[in-house]
């Protein structure tokens, strides 16, 4: 492999972890949320705004 294609490999590699640890975000900070009561509204919000965050 060309150090070119292992840069591209690897960048794509700490692309697809940032990507995953975001996406598991929501599921994880609905509990943090001070005052929150409806865990499943939190995660939807937060969600979304992942969502917004990545696109």
């Amino acid at each position: 492999m060309t150090s070119l294609t292992e840069a591209v490999m690897e960048w794509s590699d700490l692309v697809n972890a940032f990507r995953q640890e975001m996406l598991s975000l929501p599921v994880r900070a609905s509990d943090s949320i001070p005052g929150i009561n409806d865990r499943s509204g939190a995660e939807r919000i937060l969600t979304g705004m992942v969502y917004e965050a990545l696109s």
